[in-house]
């Protein structure tokens, strides 16, 4: 029998309920259960990026330029055929999904704040979003110089939403180069 991952409302009602007879519960509840409490797993990385991310206005969030490739042990989560710093939740039900992205950056000109937050995209609602609450920002002094920030958030997500990471230029509309990039996000079961 197939193993099935269900919500841990589903797991109480359906599978493990008060006053269950001996012996009711069967091998394939058991799998259910180890399968629906797993963590699941994504994570992708560019080193030497020089694709610089064009901002055309100062303080609009722009989702960060360069190729990225997966790390290969993804659990429940792909990058929805795209090598530009997507994660996307591939399961079901819904899970909370702790992100976080280790980063290194420079701009184009001297004396420049750069910001970055998390962004989640909503399938079912067409529609995505800036995490606000991961917010982070770096001056960077000089031209070239490369800074390293780091960026975490969390956002409840369904089968295929997705969550990327967007930068700004506060100051101007010097461009921004994210020139190492580490992105991992941790799925965990709901209610």
């Amino acid at each position: 029998m197939v193993d099935t991952v269900r919500t841990t409302a589903s797991l109480l009602s359906s599978l493990f309920q008060d006053g269950q007879a001996a012996n009711e519960i069967t091998a394939n509840d058991m799998r259910d259960l180890i399968v629906s409490l797993r963590p699941s797993f994504g994570e992708c990385s560019m080193q030497g990026n020089a694709t610089a991310t064009t901002i055309a206005v100062a303080g609009t969030y722009y989702k960060i330029a360069g190729t990225t490739a997966l790390s290969g042990n993804e659990l429940l989560f792909d990058n929805n055929s795209t090598n530009t710093g997507r994660l996307r939740y591939i399961g079901a039900p819904n899970r909370l999904v702790l992100f976080s992205a280790s980063i290194s950056l420079s701009a184009a000109s001297n004396n420049q704040v750069l910001s970055l937050k998390g962004w989640h995209y909503d399938d079912s609602g067409a529609s995505g979003s800036l995490v606000d609450a991961s917010l982070v920002s770096r001056k960077v002094t000089a031209s070239g110089e490369l800074g390293a920030v780091v960026v975490q958030g969390s956002a409840l997500m369904s089968v295929n939403d997705y969550i990327e990471i967007h930068v700004t230029n506060e100051t101007s509309t010097a461009a921004v180069t994210v020139e190492d990039f580490n992105f991992q996000a941790f799925a965990l079961p709901t209610v």
